[in-house]
């Protein structure tokens, strides 16, 4: 294998390194966005749960919900 590797590239084919290339390790900052983001989600997905509950609560005591619309600053 090393002999097809010299006659095809010369002796600078040998130094090519084989194998796979290695993984880029994340940066600290790319780490910590990352844990960030994990706990932004969970706490949507607790916001969203504490909504749910309170629709189905409404709608068990029969009380009407308001309807808010979301104002848009442009």
């Amino acid at each position: 294998m090393w002999r097809k590797q010299v006659r095809r590239h010369g002796i600078e084919g040998l130094k090519k390194k084989r194998g796979p290339t290695p993984k880029v390790k994340p940066s600290k900052r790319e780490i910590e966005l990352e844990r960030e983001n994990r706990k932004l989600e969970k706490r949507l997905a607790q916001a969203e749960a504490v909504i749910a509950f309170q629709k189905k609560v409404h709608e068990l005591l029969g009380i009407p919900l308001k309807s808010h619309e979301l104002e848009e600053d442009d």
